[in-house]
């Protein structure tokens, strides 16, 4: 059994900071190639994460801590709705269907709770929109 606690986010929350990608995952998965990835991911405001699609897997957002902006996109890159998550808002999560042009403005420190089905991919290149554009 794993309590997610205090204690648990604030240490993530650390590594985070201290990571060259701003960004620290916790899985709750035993392997890559588990059919269900279930993962706690800190993120800070300075880590990127590029608009992009999982083309076999729909992907699940809880805010534990924090606020993030979930932006959607078509395929022309343009920018087509965008919400704000943060527990204060009470918008607290989002759920992102397969194939769906999406990014993350992480606006504070910030842990999510993360679900989608694996095998874990790796996201290729045809995967990651280059150029985006507001609408």
């Amino acid at each position: 059994m794993k309590i997610i606690n205090l204690a648990l986010l604030d240490s993530l929350c650390d590594e985070a900071r201290k990571s060259p990608r701003k960004r620290k995952n916790h899985n709750f998965h035993e392997k890559l190639s588990s059919p269900a990835q279930r993962l706690l991911n800190a993120l800070e405001p300075e880590t990127c994460v590029p608009v992009h699609r999982h083309p076999h897997t729909a992907e699940t957002y809880f805010v534990l801590r924090g606020k993030i902006e979930v932006q959607l996109f078509d395929n022309a890159g343009v920018l087509t709705k965008s919400s704000t998550l943060a527990p204060e808002l009470g918008n607290y999560g989002v759920h992102i269907p397969a194939g769906t042009w999406h990014g993350i403005n992480v606006l504070e420190s910030t842990v999510i709770f993360e679900v989608k089905d694996g095998p874990y991919t790796p996201i290729s290149p045809e995967n990651i929109l280059e150029r985006t554009y507001s609408a």
